[in-house]
């Protein structure tokens, strides 16, 4: 089996979060746009920047299908 080998900067963009501390996903494809813009070729969603642990599973996946929507367009 031949896997296909990640190339350029991959994120790990922080989660966008109103003060409150809910979810703030209305502001991905934004994020999304500025990350391609700077030649980011893919993103560790809820990954290594510590808040992905905090989230509950519902939240988890809110936040990918947000950048799902984003990235497939």
């Amino acid at each position: 089996m031949s896997l296909p080998h990640l190339e350029g900067l991959i994120a790990a963009p922080f989660t966008p979060m109103h003060a409150d501390g809910s979810l703030h996903t209305e502001m991905i494809p934004a994020y999304y746009a500025l990350l391609k813009s700077n030649g980011v070729k893919g993103a560790f969603i809820c990954g290594s920047t510590g808040e992905g642990v905090s989230l509950t599973a519902k939240e988890k996946m809110a936040v990918i299908t947000a950048w799902g929507k984003v990235a497939s367009s």
